[in-house]
């Protein structure tokens, strides 16, 4: 009887499942739709068959058109599952209209239908990376960026919270897709990053594809070794990878415009010749993307071979006006007119390279390129330069000085996404946190051992057992003090370290403009000069000297602005200085006011979404005082970046009626100079405020801080310059710390 029960309940078991809606429909990554195919005719099964044809809908699908997807493998599993029950098809049916609604091209009705059909996969439990995928398209088409935004958002939480980590890499890639389009290469290459490190053990040729789109970012960015360190390693990992020749040519072109940035000309052709061949291999062929040929002859003008760089520039051409492609590349890669005005200036004919490179510049404002626009401002600045047509050059000057340089600035190698940045510093903080557990530990060894000696004292009736003992404890609790001593070192110096960190981002947005100016001004004296000495050649006095008047004018912008960006890093090298005693004398006001500037614009470097009102009452009648500037100037970026990471968190509770603001005063009261730091910020309760001076605590969560920045500041103000430091709070309204300096 038993047994036949046992049978029975195997049998009613997936029955009582299927009853209940929790039958997984499972989905097969890595697999080729050509090897899909392939099981799919020798399955025997009616749910291999529904797993197989899930694979082909949910899985390698055309997630840039989903009106494109082939309605029968999704017909196929709800015919399956109207003999065989063996999964709830509400998905698949909400697919099929979703499906169809698209390629009606009512795309707004096609939007709603994709939100049922996620949740109608979520339901089932079913993952749903390629609908997903396919909704941003459709989100890009309606135009509705930021309820997109929102929505992946609101998703990409229930997907971490349920551990649906495909899904989850999803969102980040779409939610990377809206940063992207709002210039915002820093938080798209660190969504991209996240969504890669999700799917790494799950779907790796979709952690490729991640990687390869990082390289991209990145070359966009101006970072090109980072640029060329992602796009490699993608390229090598897609080798392993068998039909994957739309991944391969995206490789293969990003790779060959990085080389072309880097002046690496033959490198990028040989690249590009590699591209070629993998065109061929298509079946059915691919229109050939104009920006290849474009490329192409970009690098045929490098290398001096004028008349092939002319060919392949008239073919780009005729392919583009045929195929009706407005623009080169689908990535904000150069135009055709771009090509043509590097060949014109090569073959000397001013008039047609300039009408080229403008048609060029108003393709990018009319499609919002910023990273072309730069490029193309800049050589526009370079040409009226050369054609010695100064009031055109420097309206292009400004206007290149107007684009935002923290995003489209030249080459720079210190461009790195903060998500790399935040893997590193958590590296820093696990070393922080496991040195704070060792000062503990150690502290409680000595107590122990310290109490054994005692204990020893009375228990010991021999006097010489208990010298021996006594010595020999005293030894070990040196070792263990020189121990402490050392770590304590350890600590200090990784707080200057991220003091350090938080000044370099600061810095490196304030010395980019004077650098742009440098560099644009003394491209234009280049030509000039040639224009100069042109003239005296021809004999021409009269001209020489209006441009040498016009390059003696171009050389005061040089040094005015060579002045700035040098008084900028002897700051950076006063404060990053250590172990100097000799104090001098110092405008305080000019220290707080730099200093301020320096944090906030370290913290923006990180979050470019923040944003705080900064007010200053300073006492323009302040005297100068005798101290250690770089000491000091720790001492304020500690307090700033405390005050802005207080507003910071407020900010994220508060309402739209907060304001976030950082107050700086300074005043000079009974001999002494007074600074004042206040902020509208979180507070702190009464019986924290007596302890946040001591070495190691911190009210930031766990591994945010070492709780070295405020124990550090009351050592530099009160025991390096005999002064005092104060802090004045009340919970979730304010925090005032003042710093009183003797004169």
């Amino acid at each position: 009887m038993k047994k036949y029960l046992l049978i029975f309940l195997l049998i009613l078991a997936p029955v009582l499942a299927l009853a209940q809606g929790k039958y997984n429909v499972k989905t097969y990554y890595e697999i080729t739709p050509k090897e899909l195919l392939g099981r799919l005719a020798k399955a025997n099964s009616d749910t291999l068959k529904i797993n197989l044809l899930n694979s082909l809908i949910t899985n390698n699908g055309n997630i840039n058109d989903p009106g494109s997807n082939d309605t029968s493998y999704i017909t196929r599993i709800i015919s399956i599952n109207a003999k065989a029950h063996v999964i709830v098809d509400q998905p698949y049916k909400l697919l099929l209209q979703g499906v169809l609604t698209c390629r009606k091209k009512d795309y707004v009705r096609a939007l709603a239908l994709y939100k049922q059909i996620v949740n109608a996969f979520d339901q089932q439990n079913i993952d749903a990376l390629n609908v997903l995928l396919q909704m941003r398209w459709l989100f890009n088409i309606t135009n509705k960026q930021d309820e997109k935004l929102a929505y992946y958002t609101q998703k990409l939480n229930y997907y971490l919270q349920n551990k649906q980590y495909l899904n989850a890499g999803a969102c980040y890639h779409c939610i990377a897709g809206y940063y992207w389009s709002k210039g915002d290469e820093n938080t798209a290459i660190n969504n991209y990053l996240r969504s890669g490190e999700l799917v790494k053990s799950r779907f790796f040729s979709w952690y490729t594809n991640e990687i390869l789109v990082v390289g991209d970012g990145y070359k966009d960015w101006g970072n090109q070794d980072k640029a060329l360190y992602y796009l490699k390693m993608g390229y090598k990992q897609l080798q392993n990878e068998p039909d994957n020749d739309e991944d391969d040519e995206f490789a293969l072109s990003s790779l060959a415009e990085v080389e072309y940035r880097l002046g690496n000309y033959e490198k990028s052709q040989r690249y590009l010749d590699t591209m070629v061949v993998t065109d061929k291999k298509h079946d059915p062929p691919i229109p050939v993307d104009p920006y290849l040929y474009v490329m192409r002859g970009l690098n045929f003008v490098a290398l001096n071979q004028l008349p092939d760089a002319l060919s392949v520039l008239q073919f780009a051409k005729k392919n583009q006006d045929t195929t009706k492609i407005g623009r080169a590349g689908a990535f904000g890669r150069y135009d055709v007119e771009y090509g043509f005005y590097k060949y014109y200036r090569a073959v000397n004919d001013p008039v047609l390279a300039e009408k080229n490179l403008l048609a060029a510049y108003h393709f990018s404002l009319s499609g919002g390129e910023n990273d072309l626009r730069f490029l193309y401002l800049r050589d526009l600045v370079k040409f009226y330069g050369s054609q010695n047509d100064l009031e055109a050059a420097y309206k292009y000057t400004v206007l290149y000085n107007k684009l935002d340089d923290s995003l489209k600035a030249s080459a720079d190698k210190n461009k790195i996404a903060s998500y790399e940045i935040a893997q590193r510093e958590n590296a820093q903080d696990e070393q922080v946190t496991q040195l704070q557990q060792q000062h503990a530990v150690q502290e409680a060894t000595i107590g122990q051992r310290n109490l054994i000696i005692v204990l020893s004292l009375v228990g010991l009736a021999a006097v010489c057992v208990l010298v021996v003992f006594v010595y020999r404890q005293l030894q070990v609790n040196k070792k263990t003090l020189l121990s402490l001593q050392q770590t304590q070192a350890q600590l200090i110096q990784s707080e200057k370290m991220a003091s350090l960190g938080e000044l370099t981002a600061g810095i490196a947005h304030e010395i980019q403009n004077p650098l742009n100016f440098v560099n644009n001004f003394s491209e234009v004296n280049i030509e000039l000069v040639d224009e100069m000495e042109l003239e005296l050649n021809s004999g021409d006095k009269d001209e020489a000297i209006s441009i040498a008047a016009d390059i003696k004018a171009n050389l005061e912008k040089i040094r005015h602005h060579g002045k700035r960006a040098d008084g900028i890093v002897k700051g950076m090298l006063q404060h990053s200085r250590s172990g100097s005693t000799t104090k001098e004398m110092t405008d305080i006001n000019a220290l707080a006011d730099e200093y301020l500037r320096l944090a906030y614009h370290g913290l923006r470097a990180k979050d470019k979404s923040f944003n705080a009102d900064m007010v200053t009452n300073f006492d323009p009648k302040l005297p100068q005082i005798a101290i250690l500037p770089q000491e000091i100037g720790r001492v304020l970026l500690n307090l700033y970046t405390n005050a802005f990471y207080a507003i910071q968190h407020k900010e994220q509770m508060a309402g739209i009626n907060y304001k976030p603001t950082v107050e700086v005063s300074t005043s000079a009261q009974k001999g002494n100079v007074i600074i004042k730091v206040k902020d509208n910020g979180m507070g702190m309760p009464e019986h924290i405020k007596e302890k946040i001076m001591q070495p190691f605590f911190t009210t930031k969560p766990t591994g945010e801080g070492t709780g070295l920045g405020l124990s550090m500041s009351y050592d530099i103000i009160v025991k390096g310059h005999e002064g005092e430091i104060s802090v004045d709070t009340k919970e979730n309204d304010y925090t005032v710390f003042t710093i009183s300096l003797p004169l």
